[in-house]
Formats: structure tokens, C-alpha cells, sequence
């Protein structure tokens, strides 16, 4: 599985069009220490967020929301979204975007 960094995060991308042979979708599996910050980043098209376990603050335009176990927040399109894991346990979540998708990347 593919590893990355975000900021602080850890990101593992479970499934992506090269790892998997599938089209466009992408699921991430995320991981944050307390205090850990993720990189201020977009996506053409929504991100839905879903919290295992801890807690995260994002904000989204000037709004924060707290990600807490089991919410789910979806986080619209082209917007920045810098996230901070708050609390005292490890922050996991499961993320799915579609940052391929050609009627979000142009036609690409």
C-alpha cells in the first residue's frame, strides 16, 4: 500500500487507479498523532471524511468542524480544508475523493 505524508498525517492510499485497476475512485486510509496538522490541500470534487477513532478540527471557510468517532463530514468541492488532530488519542479515518474523475479534471 502506497504511504504518504499530508502535513503530519500519515496517508495510505488504499485504493487508487493504479494500485487497484479501477477508474477514478480513491480511499485513503488516515492517521494523526494529537497535535499533528495536516497540509492545507483541495480537491476538484468532494471528500468524504469518516472518523474511526479521536478527534480532528478542520476548517472550511472560516468554519470549524469538529470530526469526532463515527461523523462523517463531506467537505465540498475546491475548498482548502487544513485539518489539526485535537485531543489526547491518535486521530484514524477513512477518506474517498475522486480527484481523477475526467468531468472534474476537464475532460483529463
Amino acid at each position: 500500500i502506497q504511504e504518504d505524508k499530508l502535513g503530519d498525517l500519515t496517508r495510505r492510499m488504499v485504493v487508487t487507479p493504479p494500485r487497484t485497476g479501477n477508474k477514478y475512485l480513491r480511499v485513503v486510509y488516515v492517521t494523526g498523532q494529537p497535535g499533528g496538522k495536516g497540509k492545507v490541500h483541495t480537491h476538484p470534487g468532494e471528500e468524504a471524511i469518516f472518523t474511526i477513532q479521536g478527534q480532528a478540527a478542520i476548517t472550511i471557510e472560516g468554519q470549524r468542524h469538529v470530526l469526532s468517532s463515527n461523523t462523517v463530514l463531506v467537505v465540498p468541492p475546491k475548498l482548502e480544508h487544513p485539518l489539526e488532530v485535537i485531543g489526547d488519542v491518535p486521530w484514524i479515518a477513512v477518506s474517498s475523493f475522486c480527484d481523477d474523475c475526467p468531468f472534474m479534471a476537464g475532460g483529463k
